[in-house]
């Protein structure tokens, strides 16, 4: 991501049935970003591993560990991947997905 310019996403999950939210992709909103779509994954232990990849990522950023995060992030992406159309709706994984690469990008 170019430095300077600031990308707005709407996050939007129908089951959680408000208001459209923005949110900024960066790694430390990434576990927000779950908790907001957590009326889409239908799946309590997908949530809460999910949960733990963001937070891992966050702690190995933090420890200067920056090749880690972005291996924590891609683990995460595989994983929303896998679920999406099963245990994630569609909608939402692309979303989780979108904001763990832009973190990817802003850590590389």
């Amino acid at each position: 991501m170019i430095l300077g310019t600031v990308l707005m996403f709407v996050c939007f999950s129908p089951a959680l049935a408000q208001e459209d939210q923005q949110c900024t992709p960066t790694l430390d909103n990434l576990p927000e970003c779950i908790t907001h779509h957590s009326g889409d994954i239908s799946n309590h232990g997908i949530y809460n591993s999910l949960l733990a990849k963001a937070d891992a990522a966050i702690v190995a950023h933090d420890r200067g560990q920056i090749n880690t995060a972005i291996n924590i992030l891609n683990a995460f992406i595989n994983e929303v991947s896998a679920q999406s159309s099963k245990k994630i709706t569609t909608e939402a994984a692309n979303h989780m997905i979108m904001h763990a690469q832009a973190a990817i990008d802003d850590l590389q």
